[in-house]
């Protein structure tokens, strides 16, 4: 499933975020029908009563908190703080977490040493230039309009990081 953040309005978003968890409890769910039974195959229509999913995706919280869509969702919501794509996967492991969100690798390796996992969304930016995910930090006083200002300048940026904002 392709996401595409930009073009979402608020009606839509909350429709994407209730069929996700709609989708997500059939499969985290006790009330999972067993192979051959005739419910088999089916997923729920009602998210049962006292549902609780464990999410580590700060970007997705402080959007549902922004936009109040926080209070219409039929489940309660324990939200994670975890930083990067291993940590995430061990606490799969562990357990610990339902909903994840890391970057492309994480779910390949993953799948590669045995965790069951399922990429049930992917984000993309149609024109990541006209819509960059990182800005440039500059120092005050210094003015960098395009990348040739930055000629001659040092420029340093964290190994294996990724950016969170809250």
């Amino acid at each position: 499933m392709t996401f595409a953040v930009e073009k979402l309005s608020r009606r839509r978003f909350g429709g994407f975020v209730t069929a996700f968890a709609v989708t997500l409890a059939a499969y985290s769910s006790p009330l999972i029908a067993q192979a051959g039974s005739p419910d088999a195959g089916k997923l729920p229509t009602k998210i049962p009563a006292g549902t609780v999913l464990r999410i580590d995706d700060p970007e997705t919280q402080r959007a549902l908190e922004l936009s109040g869509l926080i209070d219409q969702l039929p489940f309660e919501v324990e939200w994670a703080n975890i930083s990067g794509g291993p940590q995430t996967i061990e606490a799969f492991r562990a357990n610990a977490l339902d909903v994840g969100s890391v970057a492309d690798i994480p779910p390949i390796h993953a799948t590669w040493t045995g965790l069951k996992v399922k990429i049930i969304a992917a984000k993309f930016r149609n024109d990541p230039v006209a819509h960059p995910i990182y800005q440039l930090g500059i120092a005050p006083g210094v003015e960098v309009k395009t990348l040739a200002d930055l000629r001659g300048k040092r420029i340093s940026a964290p190994v294996r990081h990724k950016a969170r904002w809250c």
